[in-house]
């Protein structure tokens, strides 16, 4: 049980260090593109790879915030279907739909993986004028999706192991992540 909540304290940081990234990327997407504004307007300029960058980092967010996402409860829940069982048989339930989740997004965990060690291993680059290894960006994403996998992980084990109970009115916090 203390290895579990270890565990949980290790994810709930993970989360919030995702989310700061976040924050960071989205900071340095909109300093790019005021940028982009100010060299276009004033200079009749331009950094030509605005809109790549900005891609990636919201790619990168997006998958950067899930884990915090998770733990502030801004995930879709059908609370109406837990509604219907019992303490017990919702744990159960949250449970499974855990472990369905789980087995869902380490589909795509272990595509960007093995993505990302194939742009690495092989060198290649975005082809376009900024000419950026491609596994960068997507390291961003994947670095996201683990981080939401892992966070996944340690709720469902809370949950298995009954220490956490399935509260429906308490849906905007979870796993005692205050």
């Amino acid at each position: 049980m203390l290895a579990v909540r270890g565990f949980q304290t290790l994810t709930v940081f993970l989360s919030r260090a995702g989310a700061v990234a976040a924050i960071v990327v989205m900071a340095l997407s909109a300093g790019l593109i005021l940028t982009e504004i100010v060299l276009r307007t004033l200079f009749s300029m331009s950094t030509f790879v605005t809109s790549e960058f900005v891609g990636y980092g919201m790619g990168a967010m997006s998958f950067l915030a899930l884990g915090e996402c998770l733990d502030r409860g801004g995930l879709v829940r059908l609370s109406m279907i837990f509604s219907a069982f019992s303490p017990r048989g919702r744990r159960m339930l949250e449970a499974f739909i855990c472990a369905l989740t789980l087995m869902a997004v380490f589909v795509p965990l272990w595509y960007f993986g093995r993505s990302v060690a194939i742009n690495y291993s092989r060198g290649y680059t975005s082809g376009t004028i900024s000419n950026i290894p491609l596994w960068i960006p997507e390291f961003g994403m994947w670095i996201g999706i683990l981080i939401f996998w892992l966070r996944l992980l340690s709720y469902g084990l809370l949950i298995a192991v009954g220490s956490e109970q399935v509260d429906l009115e308490k849906s905007t916090k979870i796993m005692g992540s205050e």
